[in-house]
């Protein structure tokens, strides 16, 4: 039996990957609501995988199907993450572009220089797992959510 997760979970990888490509060619990713983005495209290829598995599989249960579609979620945060630490690696530039935004953001709060040195030295040394532990954790969080959708949806198109 075809691995619907592996399928819909590379190719809703790419279509994350590549919005958010565009998004930063375009000087877009530091909006707030550029962060979110990848959320509804994630809903859609688990609820699109899950509603393809329970076609292939007619015997399918809300559990397998539900299981679909949060391997589906795993294949998109790890791809996500691998993509996301690729371009910092490849680009420190984007790296420093962010932690230079940090700055902004604390000198508007009135923090002391002190303060901002501190607090970006701990972020360049924390950032690698920081990226990579949000980057996982967030998809699988919204990922089982969604699954449980799109199990719903798939169970009532049986």
């Amino acid at each position: 039996m075809e691995k619907k997760h592996v399928k819909y979970g590379l190719i809703t990888a790419l279509v994350i990957i590549v919005l958010s490509l565009i998004l930063v060619i375009l000087h877009l990713d530091t909006q707030s609501w550029a962060k979110m983005i990848g959320m509804p495209i994630l809903l859609i290829g688990v609820i699109v995988s899950c509603i393809a598995y329970a076609k292939q599989d007619k015997t399918a249960t809300f559990g397998t199907i539900f299981a679909t579609g949060f391997r589906t979620a795993v294949v998109v945060a790890l791809i996500t993450v691998m993509g996301t630490a690729l371009v910092y690696i490849v680009n420190p530039a984007a790296r420093e572009h962010n932690l230079e935004l940090a700055r902004q953001d604390m000198i508007a709060q009135h923090m002391s220089q002190s303060q901002i040195d501190e607090q970006l030295e701990m972020n360049r040394k924390s950032f690698f797992p920081v990226m990579i532990g949000t980057g996982i954790f967030y998809p699988l969080v919204f990922g089982a959510v969604f699954a449980l959708v799109g199990a719903a949806v798939a169970s009532r198109k049986k």
